[in-house]
C-alpha cells in the first residue's frame, strides 16, 4: 500500500512538470532581420521634420503629440528594407510604419508595418522601393527608447523566430 502512494505521488509530479511544461507562457513571434550590408546609415542629423517628437540630447525619443514620426529626404537609393536601431533596447513592445516617397510623396500603398517586444535593439520593416526619395518612421505604439539610427538595406530581411520569456517582474 505504501509503495503503490509513492508511486502515485512520483507519477502526480511527473504529470504535474509536463504539463507544466506543455502550458508553458513561452511565446513565438516572427520578425524581420536584416540581411546583407548597409548601403545607408541616417543618423540624428541626417532628420529633415519630425512631427509630435523630439529627440533629446541623449537621444532619447520623446513623444509630443498624437501623431510621432520623423521624416529624412534626399535618399536617392533602391530600398528593399529599413531597420530603426536603438542604443540599448526598447523598454517594452513597440509597433511602427515605415512610409516610402518615390517622388508624389507618402502613401499607404508604399508603407509597411512591423512590431517587436521589450529588450530588443532593433525594429526592421521589409518594404521594397526603387529610387526612394524620402522614408517617413511613424512610431504607433510607443515604448521608451533612444535613437540611434535608420539603416537603410538593398536586400530583403529574412524572417526569423524570436522566443518571448514571461517577465513576473510586474
Amino acid at each position: 500500500m505504501k509503495r503503490n502512494i509513492v508511486f502515485a505521488i512520483i507519477c502526480l509530479i511527473i504529470t504535474l512538470f509536463f504539463s507544466a511544461a506543455f502550458f508553458s507562457p513561452i511565446k513565438n513571434i516572427q520578425r524581420y532581420v536584416p540581411e546583407g550590408e548597409c548601403v545607408r546609415k541616417l543618423i540624428r542629423d541626417d532628420i529633415s521634420q519630425m512631427n509630435d517628437c523630439e529627440i533629446g540630447s541623449s537621444g532619447e525619443f520623446i513623444v509630443t503629440g498624437p501623431d510621432p514620426n520623423i521624416v529624412f529626404e534626399d535618399i536617392n537609393l533602391d530600398v528593399k528594407s529599413v531597420v530603426l536601431n536603438v542604443k540599448g533596447f526598447f523598454e517594452d513592445k513597440i509597433s511602427g510604419q515605415v512610409f516610402l516617397d518615390l517622388g508624389q510623396g507618402f502613401s499607404e500603398g508604399l508603407s509597411s508595418r512591423a512590431a517587436t517586444v521589450s529588450k530588443q535593439s532593433f525594429l526592421c520593416f521589409s518594404i521594397p522601393g526603387d529610387n526612394v526619395r524620402s522614408v517617413r518612421l511613424d512610431i504607433n505604439r510607443y515604448s521608451g527608447f533612444s535613437f540611434d539610427s535608420i539603416e537603410i538595406y538593398s536586400q530583403s530581411p529574412k524572417l526569423e523566430w524570436l522566443k518571448i520569456y514571461p517577465d513576473f517582474s510586474r
